[in-house]
């Protein structure tokens, strides 16, 4: 945290012209960063160091040291940190020194930023907003037997509970819930709409082959693409599309 003696800056820009060389093209990255993540957030100056603040308070700092740039989390005492990385024995703030840019890890960085923007502040009481656990996509289907046949024979999912009218079916993390709706307007009408979901998978080349073999109408067939996926979609009896994507190494 900042020594007792600090330095006052007029904002965000003049605290990083402030800073090291070595210790500006960290917080620049971090900076970046940050906005990527969590574009929300107000950059300021607070106690001497560039700060970003929420809609309920500051939420993250950088501190400039001679060896390092520390880039801390206001409430990261309470902070799920499967890493390891934060450090710090106070009772509110944790840190995490980043001694070059090679050290910023953005998927963990991002998980705990994200963490302490969501917070929600009681009076002195600090509290994660409630967290999204899993997805479940519920299709209407015309005829809840094929479909779920199709799912199940097809596309390799396990039907978890069939209860009047409805189908609960899973693959890995993906849930889906297919309910019978006969008069409903088949999907293959409603063009674009007819999207529902994109699943990340692993392996996406063997999924590929393995619904090509099992007769699946391929709507786009395996590529990767400039986004850095390597994905393909499929048609459901139903006219539901569905694509599958795997993040090129």
């Amino acid at each position: 945290m900042p020594p007792s003696k600090m330095k006052a800056y007029a904002d965000f820009d003049a605290y990083l012209a402030g800073q090291s060389p070595r210790n500006q093209v960290i917080i620049r990255v971090l900076r970046r960063f940050v906005k990527r993540v969590e574009p929300g957030l107000t950059e300021a100056v607070k106690w001497g160091n560039g700060c970003w603040v929420g809609r309920q308070g500051p939420v993250a700092y950088v501190y400039s040291d001679t060896e390092f740039v520390q880039f801390g989390f206001f409430h990261g005492a309470i902070l799920k940190d499967p890493k390891g990385l934060l450090e710090g024995k106070g009772k509110y703030v944790r840190h995490i020194k980043v001694h070059a840019r090679s050290g910023i890890n953005e998927l963990a960085f991002a998980a705990l930023l994200k963490q302490v923007a969501r917070f929600r502040y009681r009076g002195s009481r600090v509290t994660p907003m409630p967290t999204v656990l899993a997805s479940t996509h519920v299709l209407a289907v015309t005829d809840l037997a094929v479909s779920s046949q199709f799912y199940i024979e097809r596309l390799g999912f396990t039907e978890d509970m069939n209860v009047e009218g409805w189908s609960f079916l899973s693959r890995g993390a993906c849930r889906l819930r297919l309910g019978h709706c006969p008069d409903a307007m088949p999907m293959s009408k409603a063009q674009d709409h007819s999207w529902f979901a994109y699943l990340h998978v692993q392996d996406a080349k063997g999924l590929y082959d393995e619904v090509v073999a099992h007769g699946v109408e391929i709507w786009h067939p395996l590529a990767d693409t400039h986004w850095g996926m390597r994905e393909f979609a499929i048609v459901t009896p139903d006219g539901h599309r569905i694509v599958f994507g795997e993040r090129l190494a």
